[in-house]
């Protein structure tokens, strides 16, 4: 459940991240400006928070984080004491990200990386090597049947999302050119004019950019480059350098829905 609101744990937690140190995110000036009103997803009263309660608020994620930490520690701990680590897969993974700031949001129900990037490690006994890292997008959907190989059990030929990750986790290259995911859009929560209104966002990515579409692009699109512009700070989607790759990732989303409505 950690690091979920409300930020709860021990003292001695909270006391590794003195408010005064945390660093805040940076919003540029037109940050915001440049997005479609569904793509940030605020909250109420979050925006009015002084400085003091943001660094309160990212202090207390910080020590939920590290609690929950020692926690895993300690299930470690105990599967190399009892000898079990010899032949139990571990996955560690959570469901989502999460904002702390970042273009002034301040939890999740976006479309950002910082919410849609996740923690994903597997360790499989004799059969990884320890510390390696990929940088192929991947999804959750894939979990299942890469637990299943790493198991010795075959997964279903049919009726299931996802691809098995092994030959990603074994350095033999990328399976997947990209990631899906999905949101409906939280921005009517501050925005009265908004209210009652339902749109969905599906967002592509590749290991260089992300491509969003709210409401199949009626609700605005989006599209970041992540080799020049990590923060997503500027939405390329109407620059005409980016036309040939707003047209190919946007081919590339509407297979992927196509397939998804196919099954």
């Amino acid at each position: 459940y950690r690091p979920h609101t409300p930020y709860v744990a021990p003292s001695r937690f909270f006391d590794r991240y003195p408010p005064t140190g945390v660093e805040l995110a940076v919003v540029p000036p037109g940050d915001r400006e440049n997005k479609p009103v569904a793509a940030l997803a605020d909250r109420p009263y979050q925006a009015d928070m002084s400085e003091m309660q943001q660094r309160q608020a990212i202090q207390g994620y910080y020590a939920a984080i590290s609690f929950m930490d020692e926690q895993l520690g300690r299930v470690l701990d105990a599967l190399d004491a009892t000898g079990l680590a010899d032949n139990t897969v571990i996955a560690f993974l959570s469901d989502h990200g999460y904002q702390l700031g970042s273009h002034g949001l301040w939890q999740k129900k976006d479309l950002f990386e910082n919410s849609l990037r996740t923690p994903l490690i597997v360790a499989a006994p004799g059969q990884l090597e320890a510390g390696s890292r990929s940088f192929t997008p991947v999804e959750l959907l894939d979990l299942y049947p890469t637990l299943a190989a790493l198991a010795g059990l075959d997964a279903p030929d049919s009726g299931i999302e996802g691809q098995n990750l092994l030959p990603v986790l074994a350095g033999a290259g990328s399976r997947r050119k990209s990631a899906l995911s999905q949101s409906w859009s939280a921005a009517h929560l501050v925005r009265p004019e908004r209210r009652g209104m339902k749109v969905m966002g599906y967002s592509i990515r590749t290991d260089r950019y992300r491509y969003t579409e709210w409401n199949r692009g009626e609700e605005g699109v989006e599209l970041y480059d992540y080799l020049r512009d990590p923060a997503e700070y500027r939405n390329l989607a109407n620059d005409a350098e980016y036309e040939v790759v707003r047209t190919e990732l946007a081919a590339l989303l509407n297979q992927r829905l196509r397939a998804l409505e196919d099954d």
